[in-house]
C-alpha cells in the first residue's frame, strides 16, 4: 500500500494473545494501490527487531522506488543486523518484485516465501 500500517509502535513479547491480536490486525488490513516497501522496511528496521517479516509483492511505487536504493537503505539501517525474511506475493522467481524481495532477504541472513500468484 501507499501507506505503512504498524501493528505495534514497539516490540512485544510472543504469547497467545498477543499473535491473536497480530492475527487479526492482518486479516483486517484492506489493501489498497501502492506499494511503499522502503517505508515499512525503514520503520521496522528503526524497531531494532531480531527479525523483520516483509510481507509485499515488492513492486515500489511510492516512497524510494529503485532497487538498488532499496537495498542500500537497508544495509545502511540495519544496525540490529535484523533477519528480513521476506514473503513475496507475485508471478515466479523471474518476477523483478520476487528478485528484489530474494535479494533482501538473502543480504540479511533470511529466506524468501514465494506465494506465486499465477
Amino acid at each position: 500500500d501507499s501507506d505503512v500500517r504498524v501493528y505495534s509502535r514497539a516490540m512485544l513479547p510472543v504469547n497467545r494473545d498477543n499473535l491473536a491480536q497480530a492475527y487479526r490486525f492482518l486479516d483486517g488490513i484492506q489493501i489498497h494501490s501502492g506499494t511503499n516497501l522502503s517505508g515499512g522496511l525503514e520503520r521496522a528496521l528503526g524497531m531494532e527487531a531480531s527479525t523483520v517479516v516483509l510481507i509485499s509483492d515488492g513492486d515500489p511505487s511510492r516512497g524510494i522506488t529503485d532497487p538498488a536504493e532499496i537495498l542500500a537503505l537497508a544495509r545502511a539501517r540495519n544496525s540490529s543486523h535484523a533477519r528480513i525474511m521476506t514473503i513475496a506475493l507475485g508471478n515466479g522467481l523471474s518476477d523483478s518484485g520476487v528478485r528484489l524481495l530474494k535479494h533482501l532477504a538473502d543480504e540479511h541472513g533470511g529466506q524468501l516465501l514465494l506465494i506465486d500468484l499465477r
